[in-house]
């Protein structure tokens, strides 16, 4: 999960214990067709290796993207296939509920949306927020089931066709969304 421009993050943000801390509040398991549970933040682990093994071994907890619902899976980890992202924008703020882990090709739509879109930029930055407190809910959000781009549209927003693949065919969603995917049991 790297970034271009150090010295614009803080200490911490680099330090392998504070992300995987930061990780935790994307582990969940569904619970049934709308509820999930989040697992306890406390645990002792404190790097990526101990991380994925503790998944491996309990295959009903999933790390998810917030904004997608997409399993985040060892292999995005070694491929830096998934970023840390600030949701406010401010690199010095490290709160919880300002840091989310997800794909580098979410990340980059953000991050272009940021520079030259601002109404999608803002409905991004509402849905981590809004996604994170659902799941603080025991809820599944709603962008999980149908996409975050159909949520967007029902929003009045503008957005162009789908044009891009999201992490090709091994993709797992937490929810089911379209025919073809398997629910998250199946895994």
């Amino acid at each position: 999960m790297g970034h271009s421009e150090p010295s614009d993050y803080t200490f911490k943000f680099f330090q392998e214990d504070f992300r995987v801390k930061n990780a935790w509040s994307q582990v969940v398991r569904k619970l049934d067709k709308d509820k999930l549970q989040q697992i306890d933040q406390r645990h002792p682990i404190k790097t990526w290796v101990a991380f994925f093994r503790f998944l491996k071994k309990n295959p009903h907890w999933k790390f998810v993207c917030i904004i997608t619902g997409e399993v985040i899976e060892k292999r995005d980890y070694d491929s830096e296939n998934i970023r840390l992202h600030h949701n406010d924008r401010n690199k010095k703020n490290d709160n919880e509920m300002n840091l989310f882990c997800i794909f580098s090709a979410i990340h980059g739509i953000i991050n272009n949306a940021q520079r030259h879109w601002e109404e999608l930029s803002i409905y991004f930055e509402n849905l981590t927020v809004s996604n994170f407190l659902t799941i603080k809910k025991g809820e599944i959000p709603r962008s999980w089931k149908i996409g975050w781009r159909k949520c967007a549209k029902e929003q009045g927003i503008k957005i162009p066709l789908n044009k891009y693949l999201r992490r090709g065919k091994h993709n797992k969603k937490f929810v089911k969304i379209k025919k073809y995917m398997k629910p998250i049991d199946e895994y």
